[in-house]
């Protein structure tokens, strides 16, 4: 009996734990979405700060790795999308940017 009142909590702190990836993802996934708009509308340092929330967001491995693959891709592609934004603004760290990007994300 008294087993059954252990797990209890377990489940639900999992529960709490797998909603929090999903809304974390689904945050980053608005941040990226932001970014693309912006970068759309040439407005290239509201969408580099945009595209460096996601690249900066750290989060632990889930057990979906579909998420763990989409995460990745956003974040590779907000890692670009910041450099195209970088060069744009002709920053000086344009080129530096991309080529971590290359570093990071050989083909």
């Amino acid at each position: 009996m008294k087993k059954k009142y252990l797990l209890i909590p377990l489940i639900l702190a999992g529960s709490f734990s797998t909603y929090a990836q999903v809304s974390a993802v689904q945050n980053l996934n608005k941040n990226y979405q932001t970014g693309l708009e912006l970068l759309d509308k040439e407005k290239y340092t509201a969408a580099s700060q945009q595209f460096k929330l996601v690249e900066q967001q750290r989060f632990k491995p889930a057990s979906q790795s579909e998420s763990n693959a989409e995460l990745s891709l956003l974040k590779e592609n907000a890692k670009f999308y910041a450099a195209v934004c970088a060069l744009e603004l002709t920053n000086s760290d344009a080129e530096s940017l991309f080529q971590a990007f290359i570093r990071d994300y050989p083909l």
